[in-house]
């Protein structure tokens, strides 16, 4: 990538930067930088405009998985008092609306009802997320149980970070929450079969960005 575009590209984009780095408690200003500016030109080398997606949209999650990297790797993240509060009362909601709907409440049902944007509930996703695989239990479970190498571990946080919510939704049952394809399928109203499908595809994916 030439220089003068690269410049252009950061500068075009460095308050997404900015807003990005700000959601963490973080005095590494300077290396967090870097690294966005890392998962913002990676997002430009994949994107596509046939995706029907604003670039800025695209390169989010691209920006934030680079960021998060450098912070965990740093071990010097932590969750604003108000983003904790939310991330509790996401859950709530989720649990009481999963048990008044009879099944998962969709994003839009879930914003309406904490009256939240979209854009605010995949940043607090985000973070939790990537926060989870922190915890032992569930990287070993995808470790073991698909052949993928400690070595690869940052690869698989980074292929992770770019799920859509829904593939995000599904790993973190399965490997997180330890709910069985059984179990995911009564939630989901479908059948185990699909849920399995759904899975591999999923997993196809991440081994697809890492190796």
């Amino acid at each position: 990538m030439e220089d003068n575009k690269l410049k252009e590209l950061i500068l075009n984009n460095q308050d997404l930067i900015y807003s990005i780095i700000h959601k963490f408690r973080s005095k590494d200003f300077e290396d967090l930088f870097q690294a966005g500016c890392i998962g913002l030109i990676k997002a430009y080398k994949h994107y596509n405009e046939e995706l029907n997606i604003k670039f800025t949209s695209y390169a989010y999650n691209y920006i934030f998985g680079e960021i998060y990297q450098c912070i965990i790797n740093n071990r010097c993240i932590r969750m604003s008092p108000a983003n904790i509060k939310l991330t509790s009362s996401i859950k709530k909601a989720e649990d009481y609306l999963t048990n008044h709907l009879g099944r998962i409440p969709t994003d839009i049902e879930l914003c309406t009802f904490l009256e939240i944007s979209p854009y605010k509930l995949e940043e607090i996703r985000n973070m939790t997320f990537m926060e989870s695989l922190d915890y032992d239990n569930g990287i070993d479970n995808i470790l073991s149980d698909h052949g993928i190498s400690k070595e690869e571990l940052i690869d698989l946080k980074n292929a992770l970070s770019n799920l859509n919510n829904e593939e995000k939704k599904l790993i973190k049952a399965r490997y997180f929450n330890n709910y069985t394809q059984t179990e995911l399928a009564r939630i989901y109203k479908t059948n185990q079969v699909k849920i399995s499908r759904e899975e591999k595809k999923i997993l196809c994916k991440l081994k697809a960005k890492i190796y």
